[in-house]
């Protein structure tokens, strides 16, 4: 049996690539063959539905469209690495392109990722399987809305997609809601596939011995909200408690007076070997948090200080009683943690979840369409 995934594979960004990769490894592991669908994104749909369009090359293209900041000098990296472990099917640069010859498989499905996120898709149907032929089964794993609630204009359409699937699990809390609001349907919450390869899966990426000094890793993105300046006095702060160097993903500014080490242009082996080595993690960042706690490492996970529409982080962390690691922007430090916890009680936790997930991925692609 054979499955097709549609999902972000080609946003440079650590988390896009690495949960579809993530995707494709469990899939296999469960024993089918599977092909992620190459799929241009962004490409016309989204730009004549203003999304910011720079046709000289994809990394300028994602940055603008996702504003993911320092994307230039990690950008061959992360392409050597689709090239080198992602199983594509032919490219696809359109949505008339993959309506017009749709690639064949046995089951389809829609990956994780902010799939059915209307800020970045602009509801393009593609990641909703439209062209995906009636009589195949149409499932969907870990998708995220990233949203509070669909707006009205949009529900009509988005409920006539979400019908034609014979398995939905999304990735958050927020997600379910709105499946089981426009279509009246109780689909269950799947761990982002990222966290169903277990730290083992992950550790035989990296081909560089372990670092062996104690360091505080700083992974920060903005595109979700800012949390600038807050997460840098943290670090600052932090490092003058623990006495740690730091490696940061971005450039921090000089007048902040933090010494780091810049590993803006790390590859994904990279990326991942600084999460599994390092002492602390303090981010912003969904698959920041995803990839700490998989290796069992403390973090300070800076959330917004009001209620967000972006309930990825915490929803996970309180999931596995991580609820001391949520650090609300502008949390006074003396009130902090410094993001120690129980790891055994942690991957207990997490090693159900796992088990659910995959139990979830196993039986939606036995099930055949219904109709």
């Amino acid at each position: 049996m054979k499955v097709g995934v549609i999902t972000m594979h080609k946003v440079i960004n650590y988390g896009s690539v690495l949960q579809a990769y993530a995707t494709q490894e469990i899939v296999r592991k469960l024993g089918y063959e599977c092909e992620i669908i190459d799929y241009d994104f962004p490409n016309s749909w989204q730009f004549s539905r203003g999304i910011s369009q720079n046709r000289l090359s994809l990394k300028s293209r994602i940055s603008k469209a996702l504003h993911i900041r320092k994307a230039y000098d990690k950008e061959p990296k992360l392409l050597r690495f689709i090239h080198n472990h992602l199983l594509l099917s032919k490219e696809f640069k359109s949505v008339e392109d993959l309506q017009a010859d749709p690639p064949l498989y046995d089951v389809y499905m829609t990956g994780s990722d902010q799939v059915w996120n209307y800020n970045f898709t602009k509801g393009d149907p593609t990641f909703f399987l439209s062209f995906a032929p009636a009589d195949r089964p149409k499932i969907a794993f870990s998708s995220s809305f990233a949203v509070d609630s669909i707006p009205k204009e949009q529900r009509t359409e988005i409920s006539e997609r979400l019908k034609t699937y014979s398995s939905i699990s999304v990735r958050e809390t927020r997600g379910q809601a709105i499946v089981k609001d426009l279509i009246g349907r109780d689909v269950p919450v799947t761990l982002d596939p990222t966290l169903v390869l277990d730290r083992e899966d992950w550790s035989k990426l990296i081909k560089t011995s372990k670092k062996k000094e104690e360091y505080i890793f700083l992974y920060m993105l903005d595109y979700a909200y800012n949390p600038a300046p807050y997460i840098y006095d943290l670090v600052r702060y932090v490092q003058e408690c623990k006495g740690l160097i730091v490696y940061s993903n971005i450039e921090i500014p000089k007048s902040l007076g933090i010494s780091y080490h810049s590993v803006t242009g790390a590859g994904i082996e990279e990326f991942i070997q600084l999460i599994r080595d390092s002492s602390l993690v303090i981010t912003s960042s969904f698959h920041g948090v995803s990839f700490t706690v998989n290796f069992g490492v403390p973090l300070m996970a800076v959330v917004p200080q009001e209620t967000h529409s972006d309930t990825r982080l915490t929803s996970l962390l309180e999931k596995l009683a991580l609820r001391n690691s949520i650090i609300k922007k502008n949390t006074p430090f003396e009130a902090l943690s410094f993001g120690e916890y129980d790891e055994e009680r942690e991957q207990m936790l997490l090693s159900k979840l796992r088990n659910e997930s995959t139990y979830y991925l196993r039986k939606a692609i036995n099930t055949p369409q219904t109709k």
